[in-house]
This record gives C-alpha cells, structure tokens and sequence, in this order.
C-alpha cells in the first residue's frame, strides 16, 4: 500500500522546496495538498515534482483554494470519469500500485477541499450527496475497491456520509490546526495503516501536515531501475585511441557485400568498445537538488524533532524559520560560487541548471504505463498501436532497372570527417550501438573506412538492414498519460545511416527543387512565418475591393499523414520526375524492409516490419514527404493553395451575391478527397476547420462544406501554423495568446529572482524563454495598432521590473529594444531577403520607382507602395515593410 501525506500548503508554490525534501524524507508515494493556490497562470514546469505525476484543480474566478495530489511515477493512475460539480473543489483518481492486498483489487482515493466559507446548508449537502453518489457508483463496480478519502473538511458535517456507507472510517484523531481536527482521512483499508502521524507544517501554513504509513509498505517501489551504460574516462578514451590507430580494417574493404562490410566494422568497433570502454549496470537514482547540504539536512531532521516532542513553541518556529533562511542563502551561494561562472564556461551546464530549477526537465523518467496493460506487455502495447496507423503501400516494381556500371562515390574522405566532427556527442545512438562521441572524437580514424560503407551502398543501390532499424521512445503527449494515445513515438535510427541520408540530400535536393510548389516547410528561405504572411497578404487583398466578396478558407487536417505514404507511389512519382536510376534504387532501399521496437521500462518489444510511412528522425525523410505532397493540386487555378507539410491551407473569393450558390469551394474539397483516396491518405473532416472572412454588414450564407465524409465545422478563431486567425484579420486573438502565454513564463523570472541570479543573467532567461513567445511570427502584426502594441510591451517591462526590482524606469538599466522597434527591423530585414528572385515571397515585392515610371528618379531605388482602399490593408506586412524599406535608404 502506498504512504500518504495529507497537507494544507496555504500557498504551495512558495514552499515546493521544503515539500520537496518532505516527500524524498518520508519516503512519499502520494501528496494529496488542499490549498495549493495554483491558477491557470502558472507555467506546468513550476509545480511540476521529479518522479511524481501531478493531477490537479484549480479554483477559477477567485484566489486561493486548489487541490494539486502528487502520485509517485512507480503507481498507475488515472482520473475517473465522474462528474464533479464546477463549484466543488475535488478529484477522483484510480490507483494500482505494484502490489496490494488480495483484500483491495484496486485502489479509489479522492481529495476533497471544502473551504471554511461554504457553510451555507445547500452547499454542504450538494457536497455531501457527491460524496455519496460518487461512492456509490465506485462502489456498484467494484465492491471490493479500496477508499481513502482525505481533505481539508472545515466544518463540513461527515456523519451522513458515514451512515451511508458504514465500512468507512475517519482516522484522523489529534489537532491538525490549532486545536482542531480538520484534516481528514476517510478510508476502509484502515487496517492497513498505522495510525496517522502529525508532524511539522509546510512553512508558515498553519495546518499540520499528516503522514499515513502502511503496515507493510511496497517492497518494489524502492527498486531503481537498471541502466547500461559506458563509463568514459580519459585514460579508457585513450586506450580506445589507441586501437582506432592500429586496427586492420581490411576485412571490411574485403567483405563481398554491403550487408557483410557493414556487420563486419560494427563487430570490430563493438568490441574495441568492449574492450576498452565496457559496459556497466548501475542504478538510476533521484538526486537531491543541486544546493543541497547535509547542514540543510541535519536542520529539518532538527526542527521535525522540536515539533514532536514540543509542538509549536517558539523554538520550533526559530528552526523553521532557520531551516527557510538555511535554505535561501544555500540557493544564492550555490549560484555564486558553482553556477554563475558557467555562463561563459560552459553554457549548457548553465542551462541544465536553470532548467533544472524551473522544473523544465526531469532528471528522472517516469515508468512507461498504460492503462489496464501490464508492465512487461508496455512496449508490445504501444508497438502495436503505432502500426495501426500504417498502411499496406502498394506494390512498383524498378525492375528491370540498369544501374550504371562505372561507380559514383556519393562523398569523399574529406566530406565524411567533417560531418562526423560535428555529430552532437549528447545525442542517443540507433540500435547499432555505436555511440555519436566515438564517431565523433576518432573522426580522423573513422572517416577512410566509413566513406568505404557508404560509397559500397549508395553505388549497388543498397542500404543496410541495420542502419533502418530504430528504437522508438514513447514520448508523452499530455502531463499525465493514461491511454495509448497519450504517448508519442519517437524514433531513434543509426547516426551512420543519418550521415548517409545527408550525403544523398546533398545531390538530392537540386534535382526535387522544381517538383515542390506552394510548400514552406523544410525547404530554403521558407518557414512558418512566410507561409503566414503569403495567406494574410491574400486575403487582405482580396478583401480590399469595392464590390463585397467572401473569402471561404479551409484549413484541412490529415490523419497520420507521415506514417500513411505509400512507398509504391513515391517511388512511382520519382520515377516518373526522371530520378537518377541509381538514386533511385537507394531510395527505394531506404524505405524498404525497415523495422522498428518500442523500448519502454527497460524492455524492448518485438522487431515490426514498417509497412509504409517515411523513417521518423530521418534526414531526407522530410523531403520525400514534400515530394509525395507535390502530386497534390487544386481544381481551379484561381484557388490559393499553402502548404506547410502535412497542414493545408485552401481559400477562394467569391462575390457575396455568388456565394449561396458557389459550389467552387466544395470542389476544392472533393478534390482533396479524391487525391487522398488516391494516395492512401485519410482527411479528417472533425479536425478541419473553415473560415469565413466577410466585412459585409450582412455576409451571406454559404452551403456547409464536407471533407472526409464530416461537415467540417465553422469558427470564428483557428490556429493555423501556431497563429491564431480571426475571420476579422485582427491580431487581437493572437496577441492575447502570446501576451497570456509569456505572462506565465514571467514566473520564471521569478523563482530565479528569489533565488539572488543576478540581473545579467535574469535578462538572458528572459530573452530566451519568455521574449521568443511575444515575438513568433511577430513580422505579422508589424502593423498593429497602438493599443495592440502596449499590450506586448507590458509584457517586457513587468519582466524588467523583476529583473531589475521595482525601479521608476527599469527599462532605462537594460540594454533592451522594444518589441516594436524589433518588429520593424525584422520586417525590414525580411523585405530584403523577399528582393532575391529565389525567395518563395519575391513575388510580392513591388516594383521599384525607375522600373514603374520608366524615369531615373533620385530615389530610383525606392519601392512603389502597393495600392490600398482600406485602412486594414495599409496596416499588412506588405504595405509596412515597404514603408520601411523606403524610409531605410
């Protein structure tokens, strides 16, 4: 059974610190904490506990109140599907830890905060009757379940839940605050349990907190898990130098096949690596906090002792108050002395740090877990979910196909040792087991005989099984993942086939250039953003004529559209564009016969043959999929067509007295429909949305559209690329998202700011975690209004005046610009890129001044303004930048 702590935190994330220790001293499975005081506006990294999942509810529309319950990883949770009245601050979750009685095949436990103001009968019966209600439907499924209902209840009358159900006990017995009993542990696996401990508060909350031992605790939840790893010194690198230097690859250059060159040098290399770095088993261990001291230790041991053999006297409040002052001027020591150097030495150390602070990362990862799935049947699980989104590619034979008989080495000796000197050394390696480090750091070594393996398979046209294997990571999609599609896969593949796959990129890319059309993704000079501006300028445009139009957009939605590309078509489609017959062949290797395992808990499933899709983590895969994608066209000519790899982007304009009769743009989605029927993809019509951009004063109606065989559903706000749209082309929705987004990120700040970082390095977390937010596709709105302008300025002086305290003019102490003046020279910078005829925008640049009168003017060099009736379109990127552009000469 689980050990439980019960506590009222009066504000918990101002003592995350002190709960922290509580937790790793007792020895916690699950906190359950009433008033925590959490809100919307706080980042989920900032109340997030290393090795714990966190299940919340935050009380809207008024401060205070909150319920936040920390489950140790090592426990299956889950939340029930019980209704929970809005105005009532309780959760419900379902438990399975890794062992329970025979007696408790399962495990319910709910954490009720009733607050002292709510004594208004009504509401104590409503709360009441849930109780009830609740255990009752808990209880008609399963009559064995366990109970443990704990909370804050005030004065909340529990005798009529008692009644109701008679095999629940409260167990509480001494004061929790003050001389009052108001904490409470409702529960029917009493016997289980010792008696509750009251032991110190949090802080300066002024509720006890209740510690709930089992009688006999779960033996396996103290088990670390295993881990193999390489342990490199320098004396073991140098030995392994040493080998690299004298080792005959001969029996590689010998070997007859691909196959047999490549299984050759990974046996040599993988026992060099043996030899003289062995592997090693050791135990993944939660470390404490970067500061901590035993001094720190020793004091809360101190001040918990005070507490039981005297209660709250004066001396206990002295250690308490010792143990917060031991523990703040240890934090702001610990930077000064060990971390603020880090800075300039070393810069990611810096950054684990303040990651680490933030709770950004976790230092330890969690179990793998999957509802009503066993453990050991995790991997097995996922693996096959995964491939249920693969499809059966069809069949294309390339035979007979004539590969040259002279050889064409894809690279040089030259072109391998620098690709292989520049390999991230911190990135995980592909199933080969060859780590990144060794390619890296004996690059002179390993180059001649790895541009061998890679010139023997591009020139047969071959690539080796093992280099398309891959180890998919499960990767969580929500902050506590329960189901199967909570987890995404994350593929780890070979780092040599990586390097090959970058080499025939290289020749690659040219010859697929002129097959991609309306795409901004993956390719040169094209980006979200440019994407963004091309159907905002496009509409505004068509939109700024006297005669009232409608502009029908549909953001269409593909289902798994990555893992759905068909291999036959592909290669079809290459084929046909006049693929070097030798590329060609590789490629059709590449995607071939690639197999994948899902590792989770240190298990590895089944291998599973990849039936279709493009390798995840591959690098030419994006580029097959923009091929795939380029056989994708639109119905009429006059549809405007953006693409963003799988996300498409299709709008029309049709005269308004056209527009409940047009059918054009239902066209467009038939279309859609049929090409993906063709090319085995799947369209969801639920997840596509339509726009409707109108400014008549009476817009008409249009016939709804379909796609995927569902209505797809009409908005008025869409996120398209990270942007929000409004069907007014405002800015307004968009800019209260980023300033509501980055107004979170100010907490960074402070936390950091309590812990004495100096402001130098305040501005640096600043303009690299919260700024980027305010400033994303920001070149958008360059041409936003005053008010929309001070709202993202706020932003950055709140942020200074954390940084710099509460100065009159904290803007004036940092070198800062303001978010406008850098929105103007991004535009301008981009407005000069758009000049170069190979820019995917430099068709929307106007002519300059002598081209469009035909006369050699003094400012020959400026650019025409483009002609604007509306106010609204004067306001575009466009019409800004060019302004600015003008005003640059």
């Amino acid at each position: 059974m689980p050990g439980i702590l019960l506590t009222n935190a009066r504000s918990l994330l101002h003592k995350l610190d002190e709960f922290c220790l509580t937790l790793s001293l007792n020895k916690i499975d699950i906190a359950a904490v009433t008033e925590s005081w959490f809100s919307a506006d706080l980042p989920e990294e900032v109340t997030s506990v290393d090795g714990y999942n966190l299940y919340r509810k935050d009380r809207r529309n008024r401060r205070g109140g909150g319920i936040a319950l920390y489950i140790s990883n090592d426990i299956k949770a889950k939340l029930v599907d019980i209704a929970v009245p809005d105005n009532l601050e309780c959760i419900w979750t379902q438990l399975q830890p890794q062992r329970t009685p025979r007696d408790v095949p399962v495990l319910y436990m709910g954490v009720l905060y009733h607050p002292p103001w709510a004594n208004e009968k009504l509401l104590q019966d409503e709360t009441i009757q849930h109780l009830i209600h609740t255990l009752d439907t808990i209880r008609r499924k399963h009559p064995l379940a366990g109970i443990i209902l704990c909370g804050d209840f005030n004065n909340l009358p529990i005798q009529p839940l008692l009644s109701s159900h008679p095999e629940l006990k409260q167990v509480v017995t001494g004061a929790t605050r003050a001389n009052s009993t108001l904490d409470l542990i409702i529960t029917n696996v009493h016997h289980q349990y010792h008696v509750p401990d009251i032991i110190a508060p949090l802080g300066s909350s002024d509720h006890n907190c209740i510690l709930w031992k089992p009688k006999v605790s779960n033996q396996h939840s103290g088990l670390l898990p295993r881990i193999k790893h390489r342990l490199v010194t320098q004396e073991r690198k140098e030995a392994l130098g040493l080998c690299m230097c004298i080792t005959d690859w001969s029996a590689v250059y010998n070997a007859v096949s691909v196959e047999d060159k490549v299984a050759t040098f990974n046996r040599i290399l993988q026992t060099m690596l043996d030899v003289c770095v062995p592997l090693r088993t050791s135990k993944s261990r939660n470390v404490d906090k970067h500061w901590m001291t035993d001094k720190i230790m020793a004091a809360i041991k101190k001040r918990q002792s005070a507490y039981k053999k005297h209660g709250k006297t004066e001396k206990w409040k002295k250690l308490r108050n010792w143990v917060q002052t031991l523990i703040r001027k240890q934090k702001s020591s610990h930077y000064n002395r060990c971390i603020g150097m880090l800075k300039k030495e070393n810069p990611r150390e810096w950054w684990n740090f303040v990651n680490n602070e933030l709770g950004r990362t976790q230092k330890s990862k969690g179990k793998v877990t999957v509802s009503d799935v066993p453990d050991d049947r995790v991997a097995d699980a996922l693996n096959d979910f995964f491939a249920e989104a693969w499809s059966d590619s069809r069949a294309y034979s390339l035979f007979p196909l004539q590969l040259p008989s002279n050889s064409d080495d894809l690279c040089s000796i030259g072109q391998v040792k620098a690709i292989l000197r520049s390999l991230n050394t911190r990135k995980s390696g592909g199933p080969d087991g060859i780590p990144n480090w060794v390619l890296s750091v004996y690059h002179e070594d390993l180059a001649p005989v790895v541009t061998h393996l890679i010139n023997s398979s591009y020139n047969s046209g071959y690539m080796p099984s093992v280099w398309k294997m891959a180890n998919v990571c499960p990767i969580p999609k929500t902050s506590v993942p329960a189901s199967k599609k909570d987890w995404r896969p994350i593929s780890l593949i070979s780092t040599l086939g990586k390097v090959q796959e970058r080499l025939v990129l290289n020749r690659f890319l040219p010859i697929m250039k002129p097959w991609i059309r309306d795409q901004y993704a993956y390719m040169p000079k094209a980006s979200t953003t440019v994407a963004l501006l091309k159907v905002y300028q496009s509409w505004l445009q068509s939109l700024d004529t006297k005669k009232t139009s409608m502009v029908r957009v549909l953001l269409a939605d593909m289902s798994k559209a990555f893992d759905r590309v068909d291999h036959g078509i592909l290669l079809q489609h290459l084929d046909a564009r006049g693929t070097p017959p030798r590329m060609l062949a590789w490629i059709s290797s590449y995607l071939s016969s690639r197999t994948q395992r899902v590792v989770a808990n240190n298990q590895y499933s089944s291998w599973r043959v990849v039936t279709s899709g493009v390798p995840q983590g591959g690098v030419l895969s994006p580029y097959l999929f923009l091929v795939y994608m380029s056989t994708r066209t639109t119905k009429h000519e006059t549809t405007d067509n953006t693409g963003y790899a799988d996300d498409i982007g299709l709008s029309r304009t049709i005269p308004c007295d056209a527009v409940e009769t047009d059918d054009t743009m239902q066209q467009e989605a038939t279309q859609l429909d049929s090409w993906a029927a063709d090319k085995n993809m799947i369209m969801n019509g639920d997840k596509s949305y339509e726009l409707r951009l109108c400014f008549s004063k009476h817009p008409p109606e249009p016939p709804p559209l379909t796609l995927g065989g569902k209505v797809v559903p009409v908005v008025d706000c869409a996120t398209y690329l990270g942007f929000k749209v409004h069907s007014n082309l405002r800015w307004d929705s968009h800019i209260t998202h980023v300033t509501t987004k980055g107004s979170k990120r100010l907490h960074f700040l402070r936390l950091l700011a309590k812990g004495d970082m100096p402001p130098k390095d305040l501005l640096t977390v600043y303009t690299t975690l919260v700024r980027p937010v305010l400033e994303y596709a920001h070149v958008v709105f360059v041409g936003c209004t005053e008010s929309q302008r001070n709202t993202l300025e706020r932003v950055q002086k709140r942020a200074l005046r954390i940084i710099y305290g509460h100065s009159s003019n904290p803007a004036s102490l940092a070198p800062l610009p303001t978010l406008q003046s850098r929105r103007e020279n991004a535009a301008r910078s981009l407005y000069t890129q758009m000049l170069a005829s190979d820019h995917p925008l430099h068709f929307m640049v106007p002519d300059d001044m002598e081209v469009a009168t035909g006369r050699t003017l003094r400012n020959s060099s400026h650019r025409t303004l483009p002609k604007c009736r509306t106010e609204r379109l004067k306001r575009s990127f466009l019409y800004r930048a060019t302004v600015l552009h003008n005003n640059s000469f």
